[in-house]
């Protein structure tokens, strides 16, 4: 009986034991919860919207008209700086504030860039439009 305990009339053996304390119903056991829920507060989720929206803006200024409009930059930089600012902290870049700055720039030249946004689609003009080749 040297791995086993006895539990009232039962022997219970040792990993049994672990098993049922590592259970995945158990949230303070999740790896992720307790990275985020330590280390995410209302300072960092603070200066994760500030940072969105100063690359939002940014990036609304500096694409103009030829990306997403000026408020679907800001939203998604906001949107984008707090998701990738979790992900920072979650894989342990700093505390995630640099790694959202950087990544919200990629993020949203993404967005833009990858944006269906032509003069001749908006104006359903289809008569600047060249063919691509002669058949």
């Amino acid at each position: 009986m040297d791995d086993r305990l006895v539990y009232g009339a039962n022997p219970i053996s040792a990993k049994a034991i672990k098993m049922a304390q590592n259970r995945p119903d158990r949230p303070h056991n999740l790896s992720f919860v307790g990275i985020v829920m330590g280390q995410l507060t209302g300072t960092l989720i603070y200066w994760y919207i500030s940072v969105g929206l100063i690359v939002g803006l940014s990036m609304a200024v500096i694409i103009g008209k030829e990306g997403v409009s000026f408020g679907a930059n800001i939203f998604f930089g906001v949107i984008g700086s707090v998701s990738i600012g979790i992900i920072g902290l979650v894989t342990g870049i700093g505390d995630g504030v640099f790694f959202s700055f950087l990544g919200t720039w990629l993020f949203l030249f993404l967005v833009n860039v990858f944006h269906q946004h032509h003069k001749e689609d908006l104006m359903d003009d289809l008569r600047e439009a060249k063919p691509v080749y002669k058949g």
